[in-house]
């Protein structure tokens, strides 16, 4: 039905936007061409020409037709993106910053340090320190309890820590519990705290009130010995990651 369709919008003019995305995107049943964002007016009704209720945006249309205003419509789920490559990367970070899904013509910038630079902001705060957190969860819970699935919400509370600085996940363990996994860089709130609610109380592990001694011994003996620390291998960090990226995939 045409009311279940995501409204998105297709950013760029160019021939590529007219002869690939245009017409795979009218041919998409999932999808809704709902606005058209150029540089000029002049081409984004170029573009447009022979559409019906495609509304457009352009540097030039004035007050409330900008690529800014275009981000603020509530019944626009997504944008695509095919500019000239220099100008892509502001585009993209805007329109994941308004919250909005993102599809850009390759390259996504004009060179492999901008790349590179893009790919770490779309990660985020939260993915950098996040997945700290998780590595300690992962090791309070044991293999026996690992997590299994997990379901999330997630949200940018500050500006500065774009795309996402909290997340809010529920989570399903091997052995059948069930628990709650909350991590945030941009609240007040600034407890760290691990409940595991048990047949006979509650066990809680808070900062300050543990003890945590540094394992450089352990380090040093698996170097000796030529033998790993299991708790230190790659795939265990690659494992802290897989997790906080399932959480925020959850999300989508």
């Amino acid at each position: 039905m045409a009311t279940d369709r995501l409204g998105v919008a297709l950013i760029g003019s160019g021939l590529f936007a007219q002869e690939e995305h245009l017409p795979a995107l009218l041919s998409n049943p999932s999808l809704k061409l709902v606005a058209v964002y150029s540089r000029s007016l002049a081409s984004a009704k170029s573009l447009s020409k022979d559409l019906k209720d495609v509304d457009l945006y352009s540097k030039d249309s004035g007050e409330g037709k900008g690529y800014a205003d275009l981000l603020k419509r509530a019944n626009l789920k997504g944008v695509i993106i095919c500019l000239l490559i220099p100008n892509q990367p502001a585009f993209i970070k805007q329109a994941l910053s308004a919250g909005k899904h993102v599809l850009s013509e390759k390259p996504v910038a004009p060179t492999l340090a901008a790349g590179k630079e893009l790919i770490d902001w779309y990660r985020g705060f939260l993915l950098d320190g996040g997945v700290h957190y998780i590595a300690g969860t992962r090791v309070l819970l044991g293999t026996a309890n690992a997590i299994v699935r997990t379901s999330a919400h997630s949200q940018q509370l500050q500006e500065h820590l774009p795309p996402v600085d909290t997340v809010d996940a529920t989570v399903k363990l091997a052995s059948g519990a069930i628990g709650t996994i909350l991590i945030s860089f941009g609240t007040t709130f600034k407890s760290n705290k691990y409940s595991v609610a048990c047949k006979n109380g509650i066990v809680s592990v808070l900062r300050g009130k543990v003890i945590v001694t540094k394992d450089k011994a352990d380090k040093g003996k698996s170097l000796v010995s030529g033998k790993p620390d299991t708790r230190q291998i790659p795939e265990e960090a690659l494992a802290d990651l897989e997790l906080l990226e399932a959480f925020l995939r959850s999300r989508e």
